[in-house]
């Protein structure tokens, strides 16, 4: 599906961007599909690790450390959601990444302004 594709993308590049440490932060836009007004937008600041990458791109950690720090995300997003509002009409979303800014951008991206929330 197009839903797919899109994510399959942004994801690949995210991670290569991950690896090498040029993500600052990422954001996801949620507006409504008629309003066009944005009714959500998180944040997500991202910040590398100071720790020696092994040849392939990874970090040596475990698999409970990195399960501690899954299960550390899962808790603050389900506690931020009991008190989000429920949203009353059909909504799309858009992934913003903002990186260094001497990273080359794919020339199927675009530019965008940062979409805040308007009162």
């Amino acid at each position: 599906s197009g839903l797919q594709t899109y994510l399959n993308a942004v994801l690949g590049q995210l991670k290569a961007w991950l690896t090498t440490g040029t993500v600052q932060k990422l954001v996801v836009v949620v507006t409504g599909q008629q309003s066009n007004e944005v009714l959500e937008r998180w944040v997500f600041d991202v910040a590398a690790e100071n720790t020696a990458l092994s040849p392939d791109g990874t970090v040596d950690k475990t698999e409970k450390e990195v399960n501690k720090e899954i299960a550390a995300i899962i808790r603050q997003i389900t506690a931020s959601v009991t008190f989000l509002p429920l949203l009353e009409e059909a909504c799309t979303f858009d992934l913003l990444v903002y990186t260094d800014d001497d990273v080359q951008v794919p020339s199927a991206w675009e530019e965008s302004d940062p979409k805040y929330i308007t009162e």
